[in-house]
């Protein structure tokens, strides 16, 4: 009997996880100008988009500024980490390579609105409610934006279906 035979195979789907995710945040796949670029790109994105809903926003750098209010863009709020953990829920799954690349095909899309409606609720919370933005920023939205990226994940494993677990060699 092989090593590999004694461990259950959900519990290879967790190693491999675990050992896709240390990889992807030990190894630098987060790194300062990938950062860097999605901070500023998100800012610029937000603050377009509030002035086309007529909420006047000037975007300086990864500050976007709305009334009397700003708000700074920058890691975790780019959602980089979400994506490593998406990624590795992708890597670790034993599913074909092309069924993982469908499903990162609408996986990040909508990993990316989540976000959005995140940096979304902000706005309104720093307009109206400024004492709660820390405790529902800091506290809450990271709790529902992992809740939502390992939903997201679990949906896409169990369309890929259970058969994935067993499958050697995916």
């Amino acid at each position: 009997m092989t090593a590999r035979s004694r461990i259950p195979p959900e519990a290879r789907v967790v190693l491999r996880f675990l050992g896709a995710w240390s990889v992807l945040t030990l190894l630098g796949f987060r790194a300062r100008g990938l950062n860097d670029a999605l901070d500023l790109g998100l800012a610029r994105f937000l603050g377009a988009s509030l002035n086309l809903i007529h909420i006047p926003a000037t975007v300086v750098s990864t500050i976007v500024l709305f009334g009397s209010r700003n708000l700074r863009v920058a890691d975790p709020c780019n959602g980089l980490q979400l994506l490593e953990i998406l990624l590795a829920l992708v890597w670790a799954w034993p599913a074909p390579w092309r069924e993982r690349a469908l499903g990162l095909a609408w996986m990040l899309p909508l990993l990316f609105l989540a976000n959005l409606v995140r940096l979304y609720s902000l706005v309104p919370l720093l307009l109206y409610r400024p004492d709660d933005f820390e405790m529902i920023h800091q506290y809450v939205w990271q709790v529902v934006m992992v809740g939502v990226t390992l939903a997201i994940g679990v949906a896409w494993m169990t369309r890929s279906g259970n058969r994935a677990v067993d499958r050697p060699g995916a």
